[in-house]
């Protein structure tokens, strides 16, 4: 099995694409809480687990996206 089937997108049908925008979303919040967080002063190891956090979510999004594909 190749990681690059994860990334293949563009044989999503449009709930696996509801499903990987809202991760993205989410994803999306914890970097901007982690780009918040570096630009107000806090502390770096904060900023990087919230960024490791919006990349677990993202993966996370597109692993159950990939999921949901096989199994219909």
């Amino acid at each position: 099995m190749s990681y690059a089937q994860y990334f293949a997108v563009n044989e999503y049908d449009w709930t696996q694409w509801v499903v990987f925008g809202g991760h993205a979303v989410v994803a999306f919040l914890f970097l901007a809480a982690a780009v918040n967080t570096v630009g107000s002063g806090g502390e770096l190891l904060g900023a990087g687990l919230q960024a490791t956090l919006a990349l677990l979510v993202l993966g996370l999004g597109l692993t159950v996206a990939k999921m949901m594909g096989n199994r219909s």
